[in-house]
Formats: structure tokens, C-alpha cells, sequence
């Protein structure tokens, strides 16, 4: 089964906006194919757009539309729109698809399917060259194009060059590629099928690429996103992603290229000043302790987040657990009447008063991207584990309420986070915790 996933972004920056911090406004036009007519109906792609379109809104401010089992001429329409309206400097603009996919190669040409497309016919397919003449028409100074499909191959013309190391040197390197005109492309392989599921509802190379999109804090170059992206893919999938200059993509000679960037929107403000080079964005590689916005949630950059809608304020590392992206040490885990005992108005983050969380709180962290069933529960397919994972990373599976069961003195509540519901259980059981102040 041959299955495609696209993605296109461009970035414009030119230089009145880079003066003024400004790195323009960011548009995204999202294509999810699945339940083919004449084709095999594939596995992830609606998940893999809604995802794509969730985190591309929340984290990185796009205006996001999707589409989702759209046929070739709902897609030339919606490109067509694209080359009419995308004409200001100060537009960012993402394509994204998800597939179908095939590359003939006796013609050497890569094409999309759509929902309409024919088996044997490729009246109803899209060559991918419409592509590349569409980032030849709009006006831009970057463009990426992320590729899970045998489009990939074809089009590239060299590996990407050196990296260069984090600090002040990241900082020039950064200013550099921002100012350089680019056309470069991320693929997932070469000219072979690759995999339709296999990262928890998501192809795999989606879910490499999600996951390093939800945990990026700074700005983040094509180069940077293609080395956290190839090792996971690599290990997990027959396929090895690629880095290059695409063929044929740009109407201006430049021997001087640039890099496309992610840019989360908490930053989009901050002024790179590459002609005086008077600005340290060593922060933003870092991670230093600065709030962000996170769909309903506030990280205070200090180890809490608060959740907007019910008021609480969580730590954002299980216990045992610390670093940017709790990655550190291993989650410690209590027997109920162990846990109650310790962790009675702790200390952290400047406030002394840290608890369990009751049951009812503990399960508002419960996020479930395919919705609810008929009992509350999450239906077969989410997510997991059924939490945020930008916001909570590296979450485990049980989770202790400090809410005893009121029928039997034995049992108390916990949050089973891989399914996605609660129950009681014996106190003697051994489960993680995560620490609540606030409420009650």
C-alpha cells in the first residue's frame, strides 16, 4: 500500500518585518484523504490533519482550514485560492496532505490522489509538478515541503550541509537562514511505500514529526527538525527520511540558501536585528522560564501549568520526574496511603501547598482526540496516553486521586491515563502521581 502525506509550508520575511520583530501572519491549508471511492480506504490521515491542524493552531498561531475526503477538484481549488490570495509579504503558508500517493517511474512524476482518484486512470490524479510551479508562482522567501510518500526522491537534488551548535553561533546561524531565500523538502524515505499507521493513530513519520513540533520551544530550522525527525522513523519503520534542496522551485538564482522556520507564536514578536546582530535567541533554544499559551493551558515556564477553564494549577513533571520535557530521572510511584501522607501541602515552584488532586480533578487532564463513547470513556483510536502531551510530556499510565472509595475503606480512585478512564482499586497498588494546588 503506497500512502502519501505532504506537507508544504512557506514562510515570507522580508525586511521591514524582520526590523520590526515581525514574522508576518501564518496560514495553513490542511487535506486529510482517507475513505477512497475506487481506492484502499487508509487508517490515518483524518487523524494525522486534525492533529496537524490542533497543533499548528495552539502552538505556532496559524488560521488553520481543513479539509478533509476532499476530491481533485475541491483540492485545485482550494491551490488555485491559495496562489490568488497569498500575495502579501507578510504571509506564512503550510499546505499539508495526507493520502494516497504514487511515482511513475518511467516519467519520473510523483502524484496526490484524492478520494476520486482511479485505480488505473490518473484523469482524477494530481501531478506533484502543479506543486512545484505553484511555489514558483507565490511570492515567498521559504518553503518546505515535508513528504511521507515515493514523491520524495525525485524531489531532491543534494543532502542537506553542516549544522551548527546551539549559543551565539546558533543565533547567527538562525539570522542567516532567515534572511536566505530556500526550497528545501523533508521526506520520510525514498521512492518506496511507506506506512500507514504504526505511531499510536498516526503514520509513523507523522508521529515523529508531531511530537517534535509539540515539544519544540524556540525557533526551530528545517535542518534541526530533520535531526529529531530521521532516528525515530529510522528505528521504528523500513524508511529513511531525507533532507535537500528541491528541483526546479525557484524563479531566483541564489547560491547563498536559507531555511525554513517554525516559529512557536508566544515568540513571533521577538526582532532577529541580523544586520546589527544586537539581539541574544539563545533563550529560545534553551527554554528559559517564560509563559506561553497552550490551547486552555498557561506553562508558566517554571515547572506549573494552569488550566484556564478550571482554575487549577498542575505541576507539569510527574513525580520523580524534572526538565524541560520531564525527561529526567523516572516517575516515582506510591501506595495510596503512602501518597496522601507525603504529599500534604507541598513545597514547589514558590507556593506551599501542592496536593493529590481529587478524582474529579484528576480526570479533567483526560483528553481523548477521537471523542467520548456512550460511557465517558475515550473510543478505540485515541491518542495515548489520553492527555496533552505538550503540555504534560512523558505521562505514564496510572494515576492516584487522593479521593477514597466510599463504600469500602480498601479501595480508592485513580485515572487509568492509557485508556483514558477512572475507577477504584485496592490502596495497595503502587501508581504515579502528579501534584495539584488550587480548587477544592
Amino acid at each position: 500500500m503506497k500512502r502519501v502525506l505532504l506537507l508544504i509550508a512557506l514562510t515570507i520575511l522580508p525586511a521591514t518585518a524582520q526590523a520590526q520583530g515581525n514574522f508576518g501572519r501564518f496560514h495553513a491549508l490542511v487535506i486529510g484523504n482517507q475513505n477512497y471511492r475506487h481506492l484502499i480506504k487508509l487508517g490515518t490521515p483524518l487523524a494525522d490533519a486534525k492533529e496537524v491542524t490542533n497543533v499548528l493552531e495552539q502552538q505556532y498561531g496559524f488560521t488553520v482550514e481543513l479539509l478533509l475526503d476532499k476530491s481533485r477538484a475541491d483540492i485545485l481549488l482550494a491551490l488555485t485560492k491559495l496562489r490568488r490570495t497569498m500575495t502579501s509579504e507578510e504571509d506564512n503558508l503550510l499546505i499539508y496532505y495526507a493520502g494516497h500517493g504514487y511515482f511513475d517511474d518511467a516519467s519520473e512524476v510523483g502524484y496526490w490522489q484524492p478520494v476520486d482518484a482511479a485505480k488505473d486512470n490518473t484523469v482524477y490524479w494530481i501531478p506533484t509538478s502543479e506543486i512545484t510551479n505553484l511555489l514558483r508562482a507565490i511570492r515567498a522567501r521559504h518553503v518546505l515541503v515535508v513528504a511521507d510518500s515515493c514523491y520524495s526522491g525525485s524531489l531532491l537534488m543534494r543532502d542537506s550541509g553542516a549544522r551548527l551548535p546551539t549559543g551565539m553561533e546558533r543565533d547567527e546561524w538562525l539570522r542567516r537562514m532567515q534572511d536566505r531565500r530556500s526550497r528545501t523538502a523533508l521526506t520520510s524515505g525514498g521512492e518506496e511505500p511507506v506506512a500507514d499507521g504504526g505511531g499510536s493513530g498516526h503514520s509513523i513519520f507523522a508521529k515523529a514529526f508531531l511530537e517534535v513540533l509539540r515539544e519544540n520551544r524556540g525557533i526551530l530550522d528545517g535542518d534541526s527538525l530533520f535531526d529529531k525527525i530521521k532516528r525515530p522513523v529510522v528505528l521504528y519503520a523500513d524508511q529513511t527520511p531525507h533532507y535537500g534542496d528541491i528541483k526546479k522551485a525557484d524563479n531566483v538564482l541564489n547560491t547563498k540558501k536559507g531555511d525554513f522556520l517554525f516559529v512557536p507564536k508566544e515568540i513571533q514578536g521577538v526582532t532577529l536585528q541580523q544586520q546589527t546582530g544586537e539581539v541574544d535567541l539563545s533563550w529560545l533554544q534553551r527554554g528559559e522560564k517564560k509563559s506561553k499559551t497552550i490551547g486552555q493551558y498557561i506553562d508558566h515556564g517554571d515547572g506549573t501549568i494552569t488550566d484556564t477553564k478550571t482554575g487549577l494549577m498542575w505541576k507539569r513533571c510527574s513525580e520523580g520526574l524534572s526538565g524541560v520535557n520531564c525527561e529526567n530521572g523516572e516517575a516515582e510511584e506510591y501506595k495510596w496511603e503512602d501518597a496522601v501522607k507525603r504529599f500534604k501541602n507541598t513545597e514547589y515552584a514558590g507556593h506551599a501547598d501542592w496536593r493529590l488532586p481529587t478524582i474529579d480533578e484528576l480526570k479533567t487532564l483526560v483528553y481523548c482526540s477521537k471523542g467520548r463513547d456512550k460511557d465517558g470513556d475515550c473510543k478505540d483510536g485515541s491518542e495515548k496516553p489520553t492527555i496533552n502531551q505538550q503540555v504534560f510530556p512523558n505521562t505514564t499510565w496510572w494515576y492516584w486521586s487522593g479521593s477514597p472509595y466510599a463504600d469500602s475503606s480498601a479501595y480508592a480512585w485513580y485515572v487509568f491515563f492509557y485508556g483514558g478512564y477512572s475507577n477504584f482499586v485496592y490502596r495497595a497498588y503502587d501508581f504515579a502521581v502528579r501534584l495539584v494546588r488550587g480548587g477544592q
